[in-house]
């Protein structure tokens, strides 16, 4: 009796160890979820620095495995840095030994970023392989085969930093200058505030800007300017978003005037004039989705607005509107037309039907947003 009593005893105490085992491996899997849903939160959320203390403390015992790496690889895509994203998302893939959709569209996504085009189009391919999302991917591979034959006739572009006086810490956006090229104005947001600021040319170079300070400026953006650099159109959330005109008088700007094709019941953004004055562009939703409109000067005041033809608005977001010097050409940036990630843009006769846009190509186009141009 005493031998089975002992028998009974070591058998309770190995299933009690294995059962410890069990539950202590079963709240590491618990930890390990809840802090990888944690992660993600911190990653969607922007707190790029959290996330990467996080991720630190999840990759302490094996920061090698290929799920770290990815997690790795996720946190520098979500920083831009695509170098480091691109290698530690390979190198995950390389480990696992059936990597699946998240890893390889990951990949892909990062690729076309990096404008390696034909790189990225053989990960898309990989991800179809799942059957996720095959519109998507399909689309994504699309854009990288264009992209590729773009990247391979590119146009010979230079593309300069107008330098720190212009750039800054926060985000500058919508820049335009005048005819002469003596006048920039643009919009910065730094520290949750929008200000239009105009800086003026000295010896080839933009001197430091100063801010147009408008009877509630908060509630302006700079959107156009005429060639002669005495009228702006500015942007205001005001009502459901509307734009506004200035006349330059006097050595400042007149208080904003409603533009009288505004849309109660819409958005009316993205303005410019065209270089004689003639045309007023402009983007609204008034239709139901985000098209480019148009009026004609008539006397003091502005025509009906009118819709530009399927030439130039698609199913898709339209943006930026802008006719060449010359009135021959009207360049735009969408989201719909054949392009090669975000919004391009691309040209088209003014007022000439039955006309497809052209994609004016790289690498003004890119995979990112292309918009706010002249």
């Amino acid at each position: 009796m005493k031998k089975k009593h002992s028998i009974a005893c070591v058998f309770r105490s190995i299933l009690t160890a294995a059962l410890c085992v069990f539950f202590l491996q079963e709240t590491a899997i618990c930890q390990s979820k809840e802090q990888i849903r944690k992660f993600d939160q911190l990653l969607s959320s922007g707190k790029m620095r959290e996330a990467q203390a996080l991720l630190a403390d999840i990759s302490r015992d094996s920061p090698s495995s290929p799920e770290k790496l990815f997690l790795s690889g996720r946190l520098y895509a979500a920083q831009k840095n695509w170098r480091l994203a691109q290698l530690f998302v390979n190198q995950a893939i390389e480990k696992m030994p059936n990597p699946g959709y998240e890893q390889w569209f990951l990949l892909g996504d990062i690729q076309q970023k990096s404008n390696l085009f034909a790189e990225a189009a053989e990960a898309f391919e990989s991800a179809l392989e799942s059957g996720k999302n095959r519109s998507e991917i399909q689309q994504r591979i699309r854009q990288c085969r264009l992209a590729d034959k773009f990247k391979s006739n590119a146009l010979e572009v230079r593309i300069s930093d107008p330098g720190p006086s212009v750039n800054s810490p926060g985000d500058e956006f919508r820049p335009m200058v005048t005819a002469d090229f003596m006048q920039l104005l643009f919009n910065r947001l730094q520290d949750g505030s929008t200000s239009v600021l105009q800086a003026g040319a000295s010896h080839n170079q933009w001197e430091k800007p100063v801010d147009l300070h408008f009877a509630g400026s908060g509630d302006y953006q700079f959107s156009g300017i005429s060639a002669d650099g005495r009228q702006l159109i500015l942007e205001s959330e005001k009502g459901k978003g509307d734009l506004f005109f200035s006349e330059r008088e006097n050595g400042g700007w007149t208080q904003p005037v409603s533009f009288s094709g505004n849309s109660p019941k819409s958005k009316e953004r993205s303005a410019s004039f065209s270089a004689d004055g003639k045309y007023l562009f402009f983007i609204s939703d008034r239709s139901g989705n985000q098209d480019v409109w148009f009026c004609e000067k008539k006397g003091n005041g502005w025509s009906k607005p009118v819709k530009a033809g399927p030439e130039v608005n698609s199913s898709e977001a339209e943006d930026s509107p802008w006719l060449d010097a010359d009135g021959q050409y009207l360049y735009f940036s969408s989201k719909g037309h054949e392009g090669i990630g975000g919004f391009d843009v691309f040209k088209v006769p003014f007022n000439r039907k039955g006309v497809r846009p052209e994609n004016i190509g790289y690498p003004i186009n890119s995979p990112a947003d292309d918009l706010h141009f002249m």
